[in-house]
Order: structure tokens, then sequence, then C-alpha cells
């Protein structure tokens, strides 16, 4: 069943938030559900987008003057900024009134819908902004996002063959006659190719015949296209595309530098459809997307999933051209339905192969005077032999859990992603509940989850609820973690046995007084008690006893750091938190505890050496102690686990394979970098 999700943005700013009207319904047919909601404000993000902005175009301004130089860029930079604003993305998307948005989705939406989700808005931040790294396209493996343009009457399907008019606008050095062989090799297509035109014969192709697509490369800017190296026109100057419109015109690629800038003028002549890049796109890029877009297309896939599915095949380029995938966006009309090729057939390598050149010379010329080159940075694969030597299953797989897990995702994950690009994994999170342990492996259980990342083992109630639906799960370690207890650094505290803070969180004792400390009341913290701490801790509980009535519970592990490290007063001060250690022991605000497996115990700290006082972290911050963790010598330990279905079905040898990864040598080095402390010994690099 075929979706249109519709998100109609008003009159607002990052400052004050937008109000939104979201309407749900099928294609063809009027809204059956329309809710009122809001995205909220948050000032930080447009300024964030100027930073990732300048570091991709090299901090320089971008114009169409051919004879510009060539930008440069630090991958490192670009990245980096990239990492600040997806950030701070991911926290907006998170917020109640987007969370509450998207739950009115997954009410009446289908995972396996194919939809299109249009964003209606005039506001030019939000039409920049990579909406495809909301979590709510990993619901939907169907849909895409897409711009949305004023309604206007649903357009005739395509026709057969598929009519082409390509123009390749200021260009030097291509093969004309060339180009018209491999575009008219396409089967199922009929295609033109004009090269700089005239604006007299571009109105008369426009205007006396029917085109189903059009194809412009070259350059642009402040809404004109360059159709050779003298004439700029506007689209508004194009009167005869308003005549391809009429004529039947249903969608429109532009492959030049000011892609949204011409996306504005579009609703004003009526195409239905049009795809371009949000900013300046280098040319290899723009090669592969058209390739990629093309042949997905071509053989059936209607155009959203096939832009989609070329913006995620991009990411495979990433490690050399950072937030490729953020570059396409459609721009289409609410009710111009779906777009989808007459009659879908396998192109052989050869013909394919050939029209896909054509476009991409195309490319070539437009882009080369003011692109921007990415310097590569010249690294090994880490992956690269065991990905030789192992079967690895190919697609985007799905995966959840703990929170412990997020530096993980941020590290390892994005590395087996940069340089695997056909092994695709991509975090998913329920958006009714906060992620962790508990929740990710709930998940897989229901089938929603490739795999699961849990921070503690699998507990004998989450195997009886996979018993019951028929599933059999198992756990891969795959590196060792600690629990850690901090206080506020001015507690009069150095270090509690594990009896007393499994007591502290029974609620067995309530006053430091009772544990050796001042006469301060105790006030422990947690992010949720299906976590992999308080699972740990709850080891050290006798059949019956549960966690005591005191606890208090935070949404993130920030915001109880916060909450212990900087009480509102001095009754206060008595905050207790655990967590991993990774998450703890480099912060500030807080002091970690020794822990004694009992009173006859050495007392044994989570990090190395002495402790750094607060006024010295910010130089020099504590350091895991992980010879003490690896050999047990420390009483928390904890290993984390990679948590598969046992079916033998290929998402469960996609979980296998992702655990394997992690226990290469090279995936051991990436825990270790992301602050666990790898299972295996890691060898001496060369």
């Amino acid at each position: 069943m075929q979706k249109l999700i519709v998100f109609k943005i008003g009159k607002g700013s990052f400052k004050r938030g937008f109000p939104v009207t979201l309407q749900i319904g099928e294609e063809g047919k009027q809204p059956v559900v329309e809710v009122r909601g809001r995205f909220p404000p948050d000032s930080q993000i447009p300024d964030l987008y100027y930073q990732w902005q300048s570091k991709y175009k090299g901090d320089r301004q971008i114009t169409v003057a051919p004879n510009q130089t060539n930008n440069y860029s630090s991958v490192e930079e670009c990245q980096d900024a990239a990492s600040k604003l997806e950030e701070r993305l991911q926290e907006w998307f998170d917020q109640p009134p987007m969370q509450k948005l998207l739950a009115s989705v997954l009410k009446k939406v289908n995972e396996e819908d194919e939809a299109r989700i249009v964003l209606q808005t005039q506001n030019v931040q939000l039409q920049k902004l990579p909406w495809h790294l909301w979590n709510l396209l990993e619901w939907f493996p169907k849909a895409e996002i897409v711009l949305g343009s004023e309604y206007a009457p649903p357009p005739k399907p395509l026709s057969s063959p598929v009519k082409i008019l390509a123009i390749l606008g200021n260009t030097e050095g291509i093969d004309v006659e060339e180009d018209r062989k491999a575009l008219s090799q396409l089967r199922g297509a009929s295609a033109t190719l004009l090269n700089q035109p005239k604006q007299e014969e571009l109105d008369k192709h426009l205007s006396n015949k029917p085109w189903d697509i059009l194809f412009f490369a070259g350059h642009s800017c402040s809404g004109k296209i360059q159709i050779n190296d003298r004439e700029s026109l506007s689209i508004k100057d194009l009167r005869s595309l308003k005549d391809a419109v009429k004529n039947g015109l249903k969608l429109a690629i532009f492959n030049s530098c000011d892609g949204l800038g011409l996306l504005a003028h579009i609703a004003d002549v009526g195409i239905p459809s049009a795809i371009a890049m949000r900013e300046p796109v280098p040319d290899r890029v723009a090669q592969k997307f058209l390739q990629y877009f093309l042949t997905h297309f071509s053989q059936g896939k209607s155009l959203h999933q096939a832009v989609r599915k070329a913006r995620e095949m991009l990411q495979g380029m990433e490690t050399e051209f950072p937030c490729a995938s953020w570059l396409p966006v459609i721009c289409q009309n609410p009710a111009a339905g779906t777009l989808t090729w007459t009659k879908p057939q396998r192109l052989p390598v050869k013909i394919g192969a050939g029209l896909l050149a054509t476009l991409a010379v195309a490319s070539i010329v437009f882009i080369a005077p003011r692109s921007i080159s990415i310097k590569p940075k010249s690294e090994q694969k880490p992956f690269a032999e065991f990905a030789e030597r192992e079967k690895i299953p190919f697609g985007i797989w799905h995966y959840g859990g703990s929170t412990a897990w997020a530096s993980i995702r941020g590290i390892a994950d994005k590395k087996i992603k940069a340089e695997m690009p056909g092994f695709q994994i991509t975090y998913k999170q329920d958006p009714l509940e906060l992620p962790s342990s508990k929740n990710g492996i709930k998940m897989l259980i229901e089938g929603r989850l490739a795999f699961a990342q849990s921070s503690r083992p699998i507990t004998n109630e989450e195997v009886a609820f996979a018993n019951k639906r028929g599933v059999t799960i198992k756990q891969i370690a795959v590196a060792y973690d600690a629990v850690v207890a901090v206080v506020h650094p001015s507690l009069n505290v150095q270090g509690l046995t594990v009896e007393q803070l499994v007591g502290i969180y029974k609620g067995k004792y309530r006053n430091w007084r009772e544990i050796g400390g001042p006469n301060l009341k105790i006030k422990p913290y947690e992010n949720g008690l299906g976590g992999g701490a308080p699972t740990i801790v709850k080891r050290y509980f006798l059949s019956g006893e549960d966690f005591g009535n005191n606890i208090s519970f935070f949404q993130t592990p920030s915001d109880a750091i916060r909450q212990v490290g900087n009480p509102k007063n001095e009754v206060e001060r008595g905050g207790i938190y655990i967590a991993s250690a990774r998450t703890l022991i480099g912060q500030c605000s807080v002091k970690p505890l020794r822990i004694a497996k009992d009173r006859n115990s050495e007392f044994v700290a989570p990090y190395e050496g002495e402790l750094i006082p607060a006024s010295a972290c910010l130089k020099q911050r504590n350091q895991l102690n992980r010879e003490a963790i690896r050999t047990n010598q420390y009483p928390l330990v904890r290993q984390i686990y990679v948590v598969v279905r046992q079916d033998g079905s290929i998402e469960t040898k996609a979980g296998e394979a992702y655990a394997s990864l992690l226990l290469t040598q090279d995936g051991q080095r990436l825990i270790q970098d992301a602050g666990f402390v790898p299972m295996r010994l890691l060898e001496k690099q060369k």
C-alpha cells in the first residue's frame, strides 16, 4: 500500500520553533489523519549547519566563474563538523514534540508500506537540513523524505518509450556523437541531447515536443542556469518550460551548483518532480549518484525509492567524500503521485554503462571548475582482509540497544559502514521507549532488529519471552566493561564495598553516615532499571529482592551526571550514579569511587594511578584502568555483547558477521579507542 505523509510546516524560526500540521493518507486520496504539532526551537542548528557548510566548501565563496580554482577542504575537519551537526540534529529529533509526531506516523503506517514523506516549507534553513538522518526513515525502508512544492494536478504516467531531453550547458570537451550513441541505446527510452543550445533552440524543443524527463548539467547560480557559455536564464525566463509541463514533463534533474536555488522556482512553472543537490557536488559523487539512480529507476523502483537507494549507496564514498549521501534531494508536489518507469527492464551492462558515462561526462564538465576537491586520507582499510576471507551478507541491517555502546557506534560502526559500503548497519530506536539493552533485545525478539547491542548478559526473563514467540537467542561477547559509581567531588567518601553499593540501590542504606560518610541523605540515580549497570548490580540481590523506591531516574547519562556533579543545593550533594566506566571515568564534574569485593579485600580503582582532582581534570583526565578490568581485579566487571536470533536467517548472519568484525585485531583496536577493554590481547602494530 502506498502512503502519503505530509508535514506542512508553518512560519517560524529555530529560535521560536515551527508549527506543523501532519497529514497521513493513501496516495491519490484525501488524508485520513490530521495532527497538529510543532518542531521545537534549537538556535544551534543553523550555526552548526553553517560551520559544516563552510568546511564542506573549503571556507571559500563558490561562484560559477569557469576559471575559478578548485576548493580544498580537510576530510577530518569536514567530518568533525558533520558529526557535531548530526549529533545536534539527533537530539532535536529526539525532543518530545518530534517523537509525538513520529508516534502518530507509526500508528497509521506499516513498516512494509511504500511511502512518500513530504516536507512543505518555505524556510530555506529547513530545506537544507539532511532530513534523511531522522530515524523516521529507519522505520520505513521503502520511504524517502522529499521537499514539497505547491499542490498541482497530478501528472500522467511516463510514456513508453520514456522521452528524455538532456541539456549540456556551458560545457567543453564533450564528444557529442558518442553521447548521442549512448543515449539512443537505452532500452525503453528515446533520448535527445542538446550541447550548449541557444535559448531559441531550447525553447523550440521544450515547446514543440513532449518530454517525460529533463536533464540539465552545467553551471547555475542565484536561480539561473547557464545553457551555454554566453547565456544564463532563470527558470522564469524559460517560459517554454510551462509548455513542456503542459505537454507532459514529469521530472527534471539539475546537476548544478545552486540546486536548491533552482528548486525554489520549480513550483512557479509547475514541474511535478525534480532532483537536485543541496550543496555543490564532487565529480565522482555526481557520477555515482546518476549511475545508481538511473539503474534503480529504470529497473522499476519508484522515483523516491530509486533516489533513496542511490543516496544510501553514496555512503560507501564518505571516507573520501564526507557527507556525500547528504546531497541529493527531491522536490515534488504532494499530488504528483508515485512516478515509476513505464516498463522496467534490466539494462545490459555495456548499454547502461554507455548512458551513465554520458551523463557522468556532463557532470564532470559543469562541476570541475568550482567543485569541492576533498583530499583523500591515505590509510589502510581495517577490515579488508576479513571481508575477503569471510562471506559478509550485504544489505541494510537495523540494530539497536544499549546506550553504553554509543562510542562504539561512533567509532567502530562508522568505520565499518565507510569501508564496507555493501554492509550498511543502521541504528534504530523505539520512538516510544528509551534506548537500553532491554529494549534492544525486546526489539530483536520481535523481529524489528537484525541484531542487538547489550551491555549485560541475556536475562532469564528475556529467554522466556523469546521462547514464547518461538525464538532462540544467543549472545556473543566482544569486549569488557566495568560498572562505576560516581559521587560529588566534595563528598568525603573514597570507596565502597560491593555490599554497600548494592545496599544503596536496594534502599538498605539511605544516609552516607550509615557507611562511614557524612550525615547526608543518599540520593541514588539511574537511567532505567533495564540497562546494563543496574542489571550487573542486581546479580548480588537475593531471591525476591528488588531495587529501592528512592531511586530517581533520568533520560540520559548526561542528565544524571549533571545532577550528581552540579546539585541545586548542599542537601542534594549526596547523589550517586552508576553507569559504564567508559562513560564516567573521564568526567570532571563527578568523582569515581574505588570498589572492594568485601570488607577484607583491597579497594581497587577503576582509573589508573591516583585520582586526578576536578581542578586539574580539564588538563589531564582520569584514564580507564584496563589491566584491573581485564584481569577481574576490579569487582564490577561485565562483558558487552552482540545478541542475535538463532534461526539461520540472513539477519542472524549479519549479526554474527558484525560480531566477528569487532573481534578481529582491527575491530578490537577500535573497541579500545571507543573506551572499552578488548576481549583479545592486541598484537603490536608493525
